[in-house]
């Protein structure tokens, strides 16, 4: 027997009209994107804005509303994951200048949970919510590394390997032997691969079952890194192994003293 309620999987649907490239859309917009008309999806339009799922602008164009950050902040805040990364991200941030973040691998994209603030290069404004490709940040190339196999192969025949800057990896044979390097080394670096003139470093977080559940990074610009990065990876990592020992796991690698990159 088929349970699904359509007025309530057509208001889902809604909200995945929207995205980083599609903030707003007027009910017009709307009802085309979903082969429908206007006076159709009017009334779940409206119940939505009344109960802050959706808000309107002054042109009357339809956005995402304040109550999903509202649920997303509870979400994190029941989050063992979240709650312990927060301190272990200030300190990092705070003793080497640095941005720090928290990142989930999710619908093929890395999924930002939380960032603190440490150095002045911000490229993105709030970052809780904010996707990117996996394939070109550090977050990203940490948590494809340490994929299953076939779930690895799988994400690859799907994603497309597109450059977003110069120095983006697009080739998947050139990819596969990256990610073999950072399994084995246990970091990742994004080499100006998802913004131009910035470098990330990326550590996997894992858990009780020694299952990397989560990876964290920092974020640096390249003047800084050709004199710091041995201190930086190994900052990054030794961060992540004190985290994946809050949540269980047991250490089974030294963080590293020297290892350079480039």
């Amino acid at each position: 027997m088929n349970y699904r309620n359509k007025s309530i999987e057509k208001a889902y649907r809604i909200f995945d009209l929207f995205d980083r490239e599609t903030l707003l859309l007027s009910a017009t917009e709307i009802a085309r994107r979903l082969t429908t008309t206007p006076s159709a999806i009017y009334p779940i339009l409206c119940t939505l804005e009344t109960h802050g799922y959706l808000q309107r602008d002054g042109n009357k164009k339809y956005g995402l509303g304040y109550k999903f950050l509202e649920r997303a902040n509870l979400v994190l805040q029941q989050t063992d994951l979240y709650t312990s990364a927060k301190p272990h991200l200030k300190k990092l941030a705070s003793t080497w200048s640095v941005n720090t973040h928290l990142g989930i691998f999710y619908a093929d994209m890395v999924l930002y949970l939380h960032r603190e603030v440490g150095g002045d290069t911000v490229i993105i404004g709030e970052i809780t919510g904010w996707q990117e490709p996996a394939y070109c940040t550090a977050l990203g190339k940490t948590l494809l590394a340490f994929l299953p196999g076939p779930e690895l192969e799988s994400y690859l025949s799907r994603e497309r390997l597109t450059a977003v800057t110069p120095y983006t990896i697009v080739d998947a044979v050139k990819l596969r032997d990256e990610l073999v390097r950072i399994r084995q080394a246990a970091f990742a670096i994004s080499n100006e691969e998802a913004h131009e003139g910035v470098i990330g470093v990326g550590a996997p977080v894992t858990d009780f079952k020694g299952e990397v559940r989560a990876a964290i990074s920092i974020s640096v610009p390249k003047s800084r890194w050709h004199k710091e990065q041995a201190a930086l990876i190994a900052a990054v990592r030794q961060t992540a192994c004190h985290l994946s020992q809050e949540l269980g796991a047991v250490r089974k690698r030294k963080p590293v003293d020297h290892v350079l990159y480039g």
